[in-house]
Formats: C-alpha cells, structure tokens, sequence
C-alpha cells in the first residue's frame, strides 16, 4: 500500500518514484547492518544487536503512525 501510494503521488515521475523506494529500502538495510556491525565488532555479541535494533523499529513505528494520521481518511456513514 504504501508503494503504491508513493508512485501514486509521483505522477509523471513513476520509475523515479519506484526507485527512490528501493533506493530507501537498500539503505534502511545498510545502515542497520552497519551498525549491528558495529555492536558486534565492539565485543558486545550477537545478542546486542537486538539492543540496537528496538530503536530503529520504534523510530519506523513511529514514522508509519505519522504517515498514516496524515493521510487518514474518514470514514463516510451511510
């Protein structure tokens, strides 16, 4: 859904629109393993890497209630 509504948005941009989406993607996974890297390679364990996950879930949760109650519509009664 929330690709969709991004390439929705990009009109007349589409195939930019899908690629910053990808582009958005990739680097999510890039900075997360960097810095599991990180922990890891501090002598923490693999365990810890847990600790530095939470916060970067908790930051998306966060920014998906923000999308969502921006662009919440409502509900039509019939």
């Amino acid at each position: 859904p929330l690709q969709s509504s991004i390439v929705g948005y990009a009109r007349g941009g589409e195939m930019l629109g899908a690629a910053c989406i990808q582009i958005a993607y990739n680097a999510g996974n890039a900075v997360a393993a960097w810095l599991g890297g990180l922990v890891i390679s501090a002598g923490y364990g693999y365990g810890a890497t847990s600790v530095v996950g939470l916060p970067l879930v908790a930051v998306g949760c966060v920014l998906l209630l923000i999308l969502y109650r921006r662009n919440e519509r409502p509900v039509r009664r019939q």
